[in-house]
């Protein structure tokens, strides 16, 4: 069982991570998909891919304690759905991992990064210059993974309209290798979103994620 934690964060929401050790027929056993579900299933042509979208899946129902199926969809942002369950859900995957975050409340973000140099070349294009100013995101990959999962994260949980991470969401100067918990914002015309994302490291992976109220307050 690929399972590597469950935790649950306060009594409105609940963090789940699985390291997928399953085959694709494994984790299809532990399902029972809708017909819609399969047919999303049958267009996603990479192994990989396949088993990520699977295992969050088999998380997801791990995490809500229940046998039926469940009817996972996704609204015209791209964001996951549970159809035939009142649960706001946010997952992401990356590698061999497969992570959700549950809230019964309010719509939470989260995000899961490999830690790899190759984010040193595209760093430009989601921070801001005012980000790059900062002397602790200049050639540290981790630092950089820190930056683009807590602004994808805030993405994810986000409720107004955002085209571009790098103008429209800003990250407080923080330092990855100390600071478990780092502050964000999205800037709305004349008003500013806040929110606080909780960072944590598995293997070389980094993830992000927020659960705070649509109104900016941590809950």
């Amino acid at each position: 069982m690929g399972i590597s934690k469950i935790t649950r964060i306060n009594k409105h929401s609940q963090l789940g991570l699985w390291k997928i050790e399953e085959s694709t027929d494994e984790l299809l056993k532990m399902l029972a998909l809708t017909p819609m579900e399969s047919d999303l299933l049958s267009r996603i042509t990479h192994p990989q891919r396949k088993k990520q979208w699977l295992a969050y899946r088999v998380l997801i129902k791990k995490m809500l304690n229940i046998t039926k199926a469940l009817d996972i969809n996704y609204d015209v942002s791209g964001n996951p759905r549970i159809l035939n369950h009142f649960t706001y859900v946010s997952v992401t995957h990356s590698g061999p991992f497969s992570a959700a975050i549950l809230h019964k409340k309010y719509q939470a973000g989260i995000d899961l990064e490999e830690i790899t140099p190759r984010i040193i070349r595209v760093k430009e294009k989601f921070l801001s210059p005012e980000e790059l100013r900062s002397p602790d995101t200049a050639r540290d990959p981790e630092q950089l993974t820190a930056y683009w999962c807590a602004k994808e994260a805030i993405f994810k949980a986000r409720t107004c309209h955002i085209s571009s991470l790098k103008e429209q969401i800003y990250i407080h100067p923080f330092d990855v290798k100390t600071l478990p918990v780092v502050q964000g914002m999205i800037k709305e015309k004349e008003k500013e979103q806040i929110f606080y994302l909780a960072l944590e490291k598995t293997d070389n992976y980094l993830m992000a994620y927020t659960i705070d109220a649509p109104s900016g307050g941590s809950l």
